[in-house]
């Protein structure tokens, strides 16, 4: 893997270590890691999340909810 993350910050192994951007926490730039992983693997970033587009506006398929089931 060509990137590599410290703490907060993001850096890309070319030469040496360059530091390609820094976050506000651990738990962003472990996302902006995989987010830069995938745009060098092809991805190209629509700016919807993945969570948000599936229940955002669209059918819930598959899922069902039951009013008043009776418990076994």
């Amino acid at each position: 893997m060509p990137y590599k993350r410290k703490n907060k910050t993001v850096y890309k192994k070319v030469d040496g270590l360059k530091k390609k951007g820094k976050s506000k926490s651990v738990k962003k730039a472990k996302s902006y890691m995989r987010v830069l992983q995938g745009v060098e693997h092809g991805w190209k970033p629509t700016g919807v999340s993945t969570k948000k587009s599936a229940w955002k506006g669209g059918s819930r398929q598959g899922v069902k909810k039951v009013k008043n089931a009776k418990k076994r």
